[in-house]
């Protein structure tokens, strides 16, 4: 997973154990857990930078001037999709795109990291709450 983090393991299992072990401290794991995050996504963000227009051509068979137009129209939307890469598969799709695209560096890591902040946070909360219901079962 590319853009998962810049540490190959499940961030979120971390976060999980974390939180778990530490339910009080909330809000710097959630925030670390988001800049690694992100820090992931911008180092895909950066591959694509770097990429050429013949690689594109050679390997998915699209024109130059077909991938400008796309840009031209939807470029208002395009750093948007940064809000969306924490998604499976497509999350790394979509960074690389972005850089290859010349997307705005600080938009692009902005919305990168509210959309992994958001998924984080989520996923933290429900952490809590299922250790919350966990715990009171066995004592209660």
């Amino acid at each position: 997973m590319l853009a998962g983090s810049v540490f190959p393991f499940s961030s979120e299992i971390i976060l999980s154990a974390f939180l778990i072990k530490n339910p009080d401290d909330f809000f710097i794991p959630l925030i670390i857990s988001s800049i690694a995050n992100t820090m992931g996504g911008m180092t895909g963000y950066t591959l694509g930078y770097f990429a050429k227009w013949e690689w594109i051509n050679k390997w998915f068979r699209i024109s130059e001037n077909r991938i400008i137009s796309f840009v031209n129209k939807y470029r208002g939307i395009l750093t948007l999709m940064a809000f969306i890469s924490w998604l499976p598969i497509i999350g790394s799709i979509i960074c690389v795109s972005l850089g290859f695209l010349k997307i705005s560096v600080k938009k692009t890591a902005l919305y990168m990291f509210i959309g992994k902040f958001l998924r984080y946070l989520l996923w933290a909360f429900l952490t809590v709450k299922v250790e919350q219901m966990y715990t009171s079962d066995i004592i209660g």
